[in-house]
């Protein structure tokens, strides 16, 4: 089940499916989501 902004653009589906709610480990991968 998507959220309802998930499903507005073929991008944001992606973005939901890969990265929302996935735990980030490590001081590289955190700074890569902050910028």
């Amino acid at each position: 089940m998507r959220c309802p902004w998930a499903i507005s653009a073929p991008d944001y589906c992606v973005y939901h499916d890969d990265e929302w709610a996935v735990p980030v480990h490590g001081e590289a991968a955190l700074f890569e989501r902050l910028s």
